[in-house]
């Protein structure tokens, strides 16, 4: 695994052809729109043909931060990527639901694992 880059709230690094991002917690606007612009960089860096989104050390996902992974799923599909998130623990899943808070353009999976395998098979 490779790093390509590292911040304080969020990471990308490479396994094989696939960008892996992992968000912290507390993850900002400020880091969220470096993470865009890095992102897209490292895409295009890397001719990488899929994006694993993990959220496993996030809790919380409001609005906000469901339109910014809506936008990497954007950037990843116009670069030929396909997005998906994975992580997601089961009180931030029914918080998503009960406030009906939506991302689009994402695949889901459980784990980085599950994510690897959905992407190899495509």
């Amino acid at each position: 695994m490779s790093q390509h880059t590292l911040d304080s709230n969020f990471s990308i690094s490479s396994i094989g052809s696939v960008l892996l991002v992992n968000l912290k917690e507390e993850i900002d606007d400020k880091s969220i729109k470096k993470l865009l612009t890095s992102l897209a960089k490292a895409i295009v860096k890397s001719g990488s043909k899929g994006v694993i989104i993990d959220l496993s050390n996030v809790e919380v996902i409001d609005s906000y931060l469901a339109s910014k992974l809506s936008a990497i799923a954007s950037i990843g599909s116009l670069l030929k990527a396909k997005a998906i998130v994975c992580g997601l623990k089961s009180p931030t899943i029914i918080t998503l639901l009960e406030f009906g808070i939506k991302i689009s353009g994402v695949d889901f999976a459980l784990d980085v694992n599950h994510a690897l395998e959905k992407l190899k098979s495509e």
